[in-house]
């Protein structure tokens, strides 16, 4: 059994997927196999791994239909043999220290999770982000629901939050089930679906609060595309939370609840922008604002942003011309940083 199985998912970046997998390759722990799951890809990335492939033999690629990352992560799983696995994305690339850093804090906490800080690199931006805790912090028993599992639920205004993505934690293979991936076209966020359900089976938390992951964004990512059935897979995943609070007698943070609501609101008035022309954007705005689950009461609006602010407003007012007109604006402006 070698130490840590990385599990990369490829789909179409021919652009970034050397960087990434020289990135692993380069990690100052060597005890690790790569498994790189080319998703169907079109372009070069499959000639690319297969490349890499021929020259070490820690790695190993899996060729298969285009499913979506949560699928290709679970055909990576499957074929994993490590103690422990990292999950990396494969247009984003990793500080040579993170493997060793994060198995090193493992083993001597007996932690089921290890979390790290990371960077965002947006066209040549980039922004580094620390974890609220203290560097070398262990997470145990009656802490981990409001230090672990509520910052899962939604931000909150001067409380702890997490980054809710798989790509900046350490996990034991032994814990995880199939069941935890949840696919692109169930949940929206299903990355918070499987850290919610792996919670379930997780007594110590580590914390290594250094910046080991580089997060790439880019612009023709599955978020960053109109999809007919956004609100559908909003709504699982406010269904989820709701569901997994209560099963498991979880108290509610209803401000978290609200707040992931709100983001859910936004998301989706983003994603009808996307879509076009003002009459296409409002055939799905007033479909979403017809919804039961709506609970325009409780939702706040904890932004300091104006133009957020705003945006809420006319969202429940009814006022969607203008609304339209600061959406498409600023998505137009993000588009161009």
């Amino acid at each position: 059994m070698v130490k840590i199985s990385f599990v990369v998912p490829l789909y179409n970046i021919e652009a970034y997927a050397e960087e990434c997998i020289i990135s692993i390759l380069n990690q100052t722990e060597k005890d690790i196999e790569i498994i790189l799951v080319d998703d169907g890809s079109t372009d070069k990335t499959a000639e690319i791994c297969d490349g890499f492939a021929k020259k070490d033999d820690r790695i190993t690629v899996i060729h298969k239909i285009n499913g979506g990352p949560s699928e290709a992560r679970l055909s990576g799983f499957k074929k994993a043999n490590g103690k422990y696995l990292l999950f990396i994305d494969g247009d984003d690339y990793i500080e040579p220290e993170m493997a060793e850093s994060l198995y090193d804090s493992a083993e001597k906490n007996d932690a089921d999770v290890v979390m790290c800080g990371y960077y965002t690199n947006y066209r040549g931006i980039q922004a580094k982000f620390l974890l609220p805790f203290e560097d070398g912090t262990v997470i145990k028993n009656e802490d981990i629901t409001q230090k672990y599992i509520q910052p899962f639920i939604g931000t909150k205004k001067g409380g702890i939050n997490l980054p809710r993505f798989l790509c900046f934690k350490l996990y034991k293979r032994e814990l995880i089930e199939e069941s935890y991936f949840k696919h692109e076209e169930i949940f929206y966020s299903e990355d918070v679906v499987f850290n919610l359900l792996y919670t379930d089976k997780v007594d110590t938390i580590a914390v290594v609060n250094k910046p080991f992951y580089h997060y790439r964004c880019v612009n023709n990512s599955l978020s960053n595309r109109y999809r007919k059935n956004k609100w559908f897979l909003c709504k699982n995943l406010y269904y989820f939370l709701n569901d997994y609070l209560e099963e498991r007698q979880i108290s509610f943070d209803n401000e978290r609840l609200m707040a992931t609501l709100r983001e859910c609101i936004f998301v989706c008035i983003d994603n009808a922008v996307m879509k076009g022309k003002y009459r296409l954007f409002l055939k799905d705005i007033r479909q979403i604002r017809k919804d039961k689950i709506i609970n325009l009461n409780g939702i706040k609006n904890a932004s300091e942003s104006k133009s957020v602010k705003i945006s809420l407003a006319l969202f429940k007012m009814r006022i969607y011309l203008p609304l339209y007109v600061i959406r498409k604006y600023r998505l137009k402006i993000a588009s161009r940083l």
